[in-house]
């Protein structure tokens, strides 16, 4: 999945969300109280104690939006601009060892990960939310809505998800061989920088973007802290043997041409 697919299905996603076309999702309706003291750049504790960065946007209904691996919530600037100009408010965050927030080196697994998110969604102080999340972040929502529940949750878009569970095991045999992501782990211990030279191109569409603009990621990936990077097989490895979960969700899942979600 390159940013180009990536811009294109945000704006699918939107229309989704604010056509009038679409008999289930129709034109929000405006909400009549807004939180006081709600700032740009705000800090919710999660409940082990790790501090996360989120900005609130706007008045309306409330879409919050979960940003993919190594980058940071600022991926979804010009989609809040769009948004909220359309009426509705948007809530944006970085996840634990990204952007602004706390880098622990504990708590990279799915399910604090949803934690994290469902802390998030309970301390903007709203009954209902819009989630839309991009690659890994498509993880973090699936398993919120099944170890949290829907009560709070509208509806889902899903923009080229990757779910957990997704390494091959006994009860995921069309999964991804664990070797694959050892040796992108091994990659990353040895050059990590040359890692993101290779894969920022197929991930911004060089005919798209600038060098400025591809250079702007590239910072973005770099910024993703050692510790994170090297925590994420027990993530993986404990999404693999994760047990099937069910919950029921009006949801969009929007894919690309690929097979596969960058970063």
């Amino acid at each position: 999945m390159n940013r180009r697919a990536v811009l294109e299905l945000s704006g699918l996603a939107a229309g989704v969300l604010t056509s009038g076309a679409v008999q289930t999702a129709a034109p929000p309706a405006r909400q009549a109280a807004v939180p006081p003291k709600r700032f740009l750049g705000s800090r919710v504790t999660t409940r082990d104690g790790v501090g996360l960065h989120f900005s609130d946007w706007g008045r309306g209904k409330v879409i919050a939006l979960v940003h993919s691996w190594a980058l940071n919530s600022q991926m979804w600037d010009y989609q809040v601009a769009a948004f909220t100009r359309a009426g509705w408010r948007c809530v944006v965050y970085d996840r634990r060892g990204h952007g602004r927030s706390d880098v622990p080196g504990w708590g990279y697994d799915y399910n604090t990960l949803a934690d994290d998110l469902a802390a998030v969604i309970d301390s903007i102080g709203v009954d209902k939310v819009v989630l839309v999340a991009h690659s890994m972040g498509g993880g973090e929502v699936i398993r919120y809505l099944t170890r949290h529940g829907a009560c709070k949750v509208e509806r889902v878009v899903l923009l080229a998800p990757t779910a957990p569970g997704i390494a091959r095991s006994s009860t995921n045999p069309t999964g991804v061989d664990l070797q694959i992501f050892e040796t992108m782990r091994s990659s990353w211990r040895k050059d990590f920088p040359q890692w993101i030279d290779e894969n920022t191109d197929p991930f911004s569409v060089a005919d798209l973007y600038d060098d400025r603009v591809r250079h702007s990621y590239r910072n973005h990936f770099v910024g993703v802290d050692d510790r994170e990077l090297l925590s994420r097989r027990r993530g993986i490895r404990r999404a693999a043997d994760d047990a099937p979960r069910r919950s029921v969700m009006s949801a969009a899942a929007i894919r690309g041409r690929d097979e596969f979600a960058k970063p």
